[in-house]
């Protein structure tokens, strides 16, 4: 069904959270690496750095494309911009992060929000690879309850190789001719996507996503992605 939206309740939002661990093992591993830097098949490294600047093409090597995973971790920040927040519950977005939770500034919902390493403050991404839409939030996490799941889940955010970058929708969500799809890809231009369902396992990853245009299936790579 074209064009139904569903709100996020707290149980479709566990569903949803065990949909997009369960789609995302179904490949093979989902451990955060990325390729080696020669484009050969050494073992990869795991990226530490959330705001390190990558390739949006995704790596190659002789044997074709390979999907950059990387695990984000919040930067020390400004705290002179801070603004003051609460954070009540562990991320939707990020479920299976202990560092990553479901932040309100204002009425502003943000999600994920990492634990910055600065004590007492979260950084709220808004896009992983560019840190100037960052939200810096003064908030204490250390008695909000951590219900997120035991396994790893799929990516929070990601880059296609078409350019389409998509993050998980925490709120409203679209059911689309493929289903339910808990990615919203924004103002891609050309690359624009009514939705898209998680990305499946492997290397490279790959993503089923609906067109704006026609609503066409579209099965594509995936270049970058954060957990």
């Amino acid at each position: 069904m074209m064009g139904v939206m569903r709100a996020i309740t707290p149980a479709l939002a566990l569903v949803l959270a065990v949909a997009v661990v369960a789609c995302s093992s179904g490949g093979g591993s989902r451990t955060p690496t990325r390729a080696a830097g020669d484009g050969g098949n050494a073992t990869p490294t795991v990226i530490a750095e959330g705001t390190e600047v990558l390739s949006l093409s995704g790596a190659t090597s002789a044997a074709g494309p390979h999907t950059i995973a990387i695990r984000y971790a919040a930067p020390s920040v400004d705290t002179s911009a801070a603004v003051d927040g609460n954070c009540w519950t562990s991320s939707i977005a990020a479920p299976a992060r202990a560092d990553a939770f479901r932040c309100m500034t204002g009425n502003v919902i943000h999600d994920p929000c990492f634990v910055a390493q600065d004590h007492g403050y979260v950084v709220c991404p808004g896009v992983p690879d560019d840190p100037k839409d960052d939200v810096v939030m003064k908030a204490d996490v250390t008695q909000v309850p951590n219900d997120r799941p035991t396994v790893a889940g799929a990516p929070w955010y990601f880059i296609a190789t078409s350019g389409a970058r998509c993050g998980v929708l925490t709120g409203t969500v679209p059911e689309t001719s493929i289903g339910i799809t808990p990615y919203g890809c924004g103002d891609s231009g050309a690359a624009a996507r009514a939705g898209c369902l998680p990305p499946a396992g492997g290397d490279p990853a790959t993503v089923r996503c609906v067109g704006v245009r026609g609503g066409a299936e579209i099965t594509e790579i995936v270049a970058t992605e954060w957990f």
